[in-house]
């Protein structure tokens, strides 16, 4: 008799930490997502300045089609990548490729001083801004989630659950 609740109560006490670890996986997952999220949205609005910009630089210059269509594939491609690795491979290219644009621009004295292209290169830098202090957070999340999937006792029911590592958004 004692030995049968002795058992019983053993599954109940392993059946509450499992729930436990289970709360506390799915609680990182959904704040690991809930910054890629944030992250998404933060270059979601650098994408939106991006071609203004071009249109304003192009319209000064005329002759550096390479480079417009340099930035136009980048943001494209940055726009449709399909995971996190993806897309940071994707706004490394559109980094170099809008160097290469301000490149052009410092060439241009009338340019740089057109109100409406420093307003919007401020605007840039903004957006730039707020995709490292999202990145950073996503990154904080990511690691603190990838310990918990990978230490004990989380490994022993993170894979089983569903549960996985999340990749690291460097650029």
């Amino acid at each position: 008799m004692h030995l049968t609740l002795f058992i019983i109560g053993l599954l109940v006490v392993g059946l509450v930490l499992l729930i436990f670890q289970y709360q506390g996986l799915l609680r990182s997952k959904k704040k690991v997502e809930e910054n890629w999220r944030n992250v998404d949205l933060k270059l979601n609005e650098r994408y939106a300045v991006i071609p203004a910009i071009v249109k304003i630089v192009q319209a000064s210059t005329k002759r550096e089609t390479a480079v417009f269509e340099k930035i136009a594939s980048a943001r494209t491609q940055a726009v449709t990548a399909a995971n996190v690795t993806d897309q940071a491979v994707a706004e490394s290219f559109l980094s170099q490729s809008l160097k290469s644009l301000f490149a052009i621009s410092e060439e241009y004295p009338d340019l740089k001083n057109k109100e409406t292209f420093r307003d919007l290169q401020q605007t840039l830098s903004d957006a730039e801004d707020a995709i490292h202090l999202a990145k950073k957070e996503y990154n904080k999340t990511v690691k603190e989630n990838n310990r918990k999937v990978t230490g004990f006792p989380g490994i022993l029911i993170a894979g089983p659950l569903g549960f996985g590592i999340f990749d690291f958004f460097e650029i």
